[in-house]
């Protein structure tokens, strides 16, 4: 009597234990066993948008074909619902969506994404995925019909969360280059020659072809012969003049931000700090002036995270004037001045 009692609470505990655990859906993430870091990391970041958007998942690994998709990898039929396939190769990355009606029939989409349109961008691919999912869910559920009862991702669009923006560290070098004019008569003064300076900055990634960089680029170095002659017939002796600017700029790419050709467009400040001889023009000077630019470039992306660029800037800008104390000038900034740029950057997690 006592065995037949423990056996129906036995029985009672392990129904309640399956009613308090009820069934979630899965989705099954498909990719090859050699997966490449740009799988890797776009298999980790599609598992959290999915825990995001309340779904468990699961990874398999299995042969994908970029062209038709995955062969035969191995999926819970009573859980899962949903199989998200990824395979990169030949420059591009291939999403593929497949879900499963309860009559066993299957809905498929498929999506092939370029390097250069961010193939090589784990958050992309992760984003592009879950929506391919979202929308092949909300097509299940127009063919299933009210018996099928589909539980799509998330059938209101307009809910649906917003990509998140990716911010990127940026540290190079830049050459300046002004057209200094000098008024000195001295024949043996050296020639004004470009300066060089370190950049720093910070981008954001508003969209595939768009992104925002706040960055600051010195101290570039000019010698000019400013100061008074050491003897009648010796040269003039040179005087160090200091540049450092600051800018916002955008820059917009063909396909991508961060790969292939893009513009750079800009505004910012220009100071310039003279250091003069007291004798002939007084204290040192200085000017803070606003500069307006822009110019072409070319970026490469080495890794996911790893980037590169090289660009030209044509710029804009106030002309500045060094004069002496009889109100004389001795050397004209003009109003152009170009940088040429060779940066690196890492974005961030």
């Amino acid at each position: 009597m006592l065995v037949l009692l423990a056996a129906a609470l036995l029985a009672a505990g392990g129904s309640l234990s399956t009613a308090a655990s009820p069934e979630s859906p899965t989705v099954m993430i498909e990719r090859p066993a050699d997966a490449d870091p740009v799988l890797q990391e776009t298999t980790s970041r599609l598992r959290r948008e999915l825990a995001a958007a309340g779904y468990g998942s699961e990874v398999a690994t299995c042969a994908v074909d970029p062209a038709s998709g995955a062969g035969a990898c191995p999926r819970d039929q009573t859980s899962t619902r949903a199989a998200i396939s990824l395979a990169h190769a030949g420059g591009a990355t291939s999403i593929f969506v497949t879900s499963r009606l309860k009559s066993g029939r299957e809905l498929q989409r498929h999506v092939r994404v370029p390097s250069e349109e961010g193939g090589d961008d784990a958050t992309l691919l992760a984003v592009r995925a879950v929506e391919l999912l979202r929308d092949l869910q909300v097509e299940v559920a127009q063919v299933a019909g009210d018996d099928e009862e589909p539980k799509p991702v998330e059938l209101d669009k307009g809910s649906a969360a917003p990509r998140p923006l990716r911010w990127t560290l940026w540290a190079g070098g830049s050459l300046l280059v002004v057209p200094w004019t000098t008024n000195t008569t001295s024949t043996t003064s050296p020639a004004v020659g470009p300066a060089t300076g370190c950049e720093v900055g910070l981008g954001v990634q508003v969209n595939d072809q768009v992104m925002v960089v706040l960055d600051a680029a010195g101290p570039f170095a000019t010698s000019l012969p400013l100061g008074a002659p050491k003897s009648a017939d010796g040269p003039y002796s040179d005087r160090t003049v200091y540049d450092v600017v600051a800018r916002v700029a955008l820059r917009l790419g063909t396909r991508s931000a961060v790969q292939g050709m893009f513009t750079k467009v800009f505004v910012g400040l220009s100071y310039t700090y003279a250091e003069l001889d007291p004798s002939i023009s007084g204290s040192s000077r200085s000017a803070l002036l606003p500069m307006v630019g822009g110019g072409p470039g070319y970026a490469f992306q080495i890794t996911p995270r790893l980037l590169a660029s090289i660009d030209l800037e044509i710029v804009g800008i106030t002309n500045l004037r060094i004069e002496n104390k009889l109100r004389s000038v001795l050397a004209e900034s003009g109003i152009f001045r170009g940088f040429l740029n060779l940066t690196a950057a890492v974005r961030l997690p």
